[in-house]
């Protein structure tokens, strides 16, 4: 008995080549166009190797139901939101699984906020998935195919110009951090956003083929690389994230994971200290950390 291809309102997950086949990308696909009336739509992928394929199905697609695509190749999923917002889309596919292995691939639906579609919006989606026949442009009335490789660049920027980022202080720091990119798709932009506020990197695993090395998840089991990465080179921090960087997981100077849920509760307490004062936060003694208790 095959697998079942997974439905929720973050879209449609699959083993690919079993439940996650041309034949349901398109479907989907064609459905997203009709459901978003011919807007302009954003796609992107993470490095796994099946997503070329995939997005190169769900791409043509939309432009065949009458759509402007913007096909902005890999990024992390938190970059096709953005680039949702940027574009001034209707809306956007990310193709990830996400943590799952290599096997698996997925379709993410975004609105156009940049946001996961609702509840709602993935029934009306369903509803036209599953309808007898898709409904496709004739030859003079196709949609449009662009490309924006510079989505990810503008992220970036975008990030380094937070109000919350101190990068001057990070930059006099002289932090060292190993970054275990899984060879996903922040295998580039992780590494290069530390880079430009100063902070000397050593790459593990960050070369962006889809070759997951290790189980994908970044949990306390499978960052045992990356902390013996952090201690043999004397790190400060140890930065973990899954396949399509929309998760990101801590490692201290001791090789230590301290958790991915405290990645949000780090940078809240970083938060409160710079705008109420001190916080109280029972962490490691790291120099990367020891600024927010």
């Amino acid at each position: 008995m095959k697998a079942p291809l997974m439905k929720s309102t973050s879209g449609i997950r699959g083993i690919v080549g079993v439940t996650l086949d041309p034949p349901t990308v398109m479907r989907y696909a064609a459905a997203f166009g009709q459901f978003l009336k011919k807007g302009k739509v954003v796609v992107g992928r993470d490095s796994r190797p099946s997503g070329e394929f995939i997005s190169g199905l769900i791409v043509s697609t939309l432009a065949m139901t009458g759509c402007e695509v913007i096909d902005i190749g890999i990024v992390p999923t938190p970059t096709v939101e953005l680039a949702v917002l940027d574009h001034k889309a209707a809306g956007g596919i990310a193709v990830t699984a996400s943590h799952n292995p290599s096997e698996w691939n997925a379709l993410k639906f975004f609105g156009a906020r940049g946001e996961f579609i609702t509840k709602a919006q993935y029934q009306r989606l369903e509803q036209i998935a599953l309808a007898d026949k898709p409904v496709f442009m004739p030859y003079n009335r196709l949609g449009s195919i662009h490309r924006d490789f510079t989505a990810v660049e503008r992220h970036m920027e975008s990030v380094l110009k937070l109000k919350s980022m101190a990068v001057s202080k990070i930059r006099r720091e002289g932090f060292l951090v190993v970054v275990d990119a899984i060879n996903g798709a922040g295998s580039y932009c992780l590494p290069k956003l530390l880079e430009q506020m100063g902070v000397g990197v050593i790459r593990l695993n960050c070369k962006g083929n889809g070759n997951f090395c290790h189980m994908p998840e970044p949990i306390p089991e499978n960052l045992v690389q990356l902390g013996k990465a952090v201690r043999e080179s004397k790190a400060d921090l140890g930065l973990a994230c899954d396949p399509d960087t929309d998760r990101l997981a801590l490692v201290d100077e001791t090789g230590r994971p301290i958790g991915e849920e405290l990645t949000l509760a780090l940078s809240v307490a970083y938060y409160l200290r710079r705008e109420k004062g001190p916080v109280a936060i029972n962490l490691s003694t790291s120099r990367m950390t020891a600024d927010v208790a």
